[in-house]
């Protein structure tokens, strides 16, 4: 594993602007970005104080570097960050954000060397009222493709699928038939493995289970209850591709109607889900935002209670994805396509 150093006594202690290095490459802090359990910071590469020899480079001008928030500094949440990336590592595809290396400190353990990205869905959604019905299908087909070779390759299942962990950058993309839309200058990616349930045996075996802490035990009921599928919140009832599924369907409605399918007036958003209560609201407001009928039911599909119901496969989500962009379908006639 290469070194990172700095002259703080802790990442935690990192100040705007301070250098870092990543073996014998200089870098500068530029920004933070604090999640649930993670700390992110942003570097920008030194090129003035560049050494003559340094080592064949693999982050580019710009990288990020996370890891665990002080906070949360014990056993269990070390583990389970080093599980991620673990499993991370062994993830290379255009839809999931790439781990670059795994770094080391004096005592802050394990850190994490990935890619800088312009931004999350979560900010861009935001920034907007909603998205077109062109857009919100491109951004769903990306993370059905990161997804599905996640699953199919490595029998991995995200389990905390949400806007925040969704991020952008900026790609050339030999795609003239995307038009205009802003949102097809990205390359959408799937990130934050942390609560990844691990389905093959064998990475299984690597990545452990074996833990006798409560961390592990509850990884099937850990998550953002507001993206988190019915089953997940019943005793002994296993999640399945069907659970990430119920996430997308739901990010799905969220881009297309500018909200999620909950009651304001109701803060319990888990009642909510355990009753299927937000499953008749997501119809009416479907048809109230005059969404498309082969969307709306799509995405009905997507997030109904039963997850038998579901989409059994990510390949079968992109088949029917494919369906409303090919020539004469209604998305191509609507969008000229």
């Amino acid at each position: 594993m290469t070194r990172l150093t700095f002259s703080a006594d802790s990442i935690y202690e990192l100040q705007r602007d301070d250098e870092v290095l990543i073996g014998d490459t200089p870098y500068f802090v530029k920004q933070f970005s604090r999640g649930g359990m993670g700390l992110i910071v942003f570097l920008q590469r030194d090129d003035v104080r560049m050494p003559v020899s340094y080592r064949p480079y693999i982050h580019g001008q710009k990288v990020a570097i996370k890891t665990v928030l002080p906070a949360d500094d014990d056993q269990s949440v070390r583990e389970l960050f080093q599980r991620e990336l673990t499993v991370w590592a062994g993830l290379d595809h255009f839809n999931i954000i790439r781990l670059n290396e795994i770094l080391t400190t004096h005592k802050d353990g394990w850190v994490a060397a990935m890619n800088w990205c312009d931004g999350s869905l979560r900010q861009y959604l935001d920034s907007q009222t909603s998205l077109s019905i062109e857009a919100s299908v491109f951004i769903i087909r990306d993370l059905a493709e990161g997804l599905h070779f996640a699953f199919t390759e490595h029998g991995l299942l995200h389990l905390d699928l949400k806007p925040g962990n969704i991020l952008h950058q900026k790609v050339f993309r030999n795609d003239t038939k995307n038009g205009d839309d802003p949102v097809h200058k990205y390359g959408w990616k799937i990130s934050d493995w942390g609560l990844v349930s691990v389905k093959n045996a064998a990475l299984s075996k690597i990545t452990g289970m074996a833990s006798p802490s409560s961390m592990f035990d509850t990884l099937n009921n850990l998550g953002t209850a507001a993206y988190m599928a019915p089953e997940r919140f019943v005793q002994g009832v296993s999640s399945s591709v069907a659970s990430d599924v119920f996430a997308i369907g739901l990010i799905f409605y969220e881009m297309l109607t500018g909200d999620l399918p909950y009651q304001r007036s109701n803060p319990d958003v888990v009642s909510q889900i355990c009753t299927h209560s937000y499953f008749d609201i997501a119809k009416i407001t479907l048809n109230q935002k005059r969404i498309p009928r082969p969307i709306s039911e799509t995405i009905l599909r997507l997030i109904t209670p039963d997850p038998a119901v579901r989409c059994v496969s990510y390949q079968e989500l992109l088949e029917r994805l494919d369906r409303f962009q090919r020539p004469n379908s209604f998305l191509s006639r609507l969008f000229k396509l």
